[in-house]
C-alpha cells in the first residue's frame, strides 16, 4: 500500500497595509518554496490587532495559558 502525504495548507491573516514588511515576504516566500506547505490563502483584515475589547472567556485563556506556559523566574 503506498502512502502518499499532502501538503499541509496554511492560510495567513495581515493587516490590510499598502505594501509587506520584509520579515512577511521572506515567511511567504519559505512557505511557497517548500513542497511540504502550500500557501491556500492569505486573508486580509482592516485591523486585526488591537481594535474592540476582547471577551471575557480570552481574557481567562489569557491568564490561564500565561500561568502555565509564562517565563518563569530564574531561580
Amino acid at each position: 500500500m503506498r502512502v502518499t502525504s499532502l501538503p499541509l495548507r496554511i492560510a495567513v491573516l495581515v493587516e490590510q497595509n499598502e505594501h509587506f514588511e520584509n520579515w512577511q515576504l521572506m515567511v511567504f516566500d519559505r512557505i511557497v518554496a517548500d513542497p511540504r506547505y502550500a500557501l491556500t490563502a492569505l486573508l486580509v483584515h482592516p485591523a486585526p490587532y488591537g481594535v474592540g475589547r476582547s471577551s471575557i472567556f480570552f481574557k481567562l485563556a489569557h491568564r490561564l495559558e500565561q500561568a502555565a506556559f509564562g517565563r518563569q523566574a530564574a531561580i
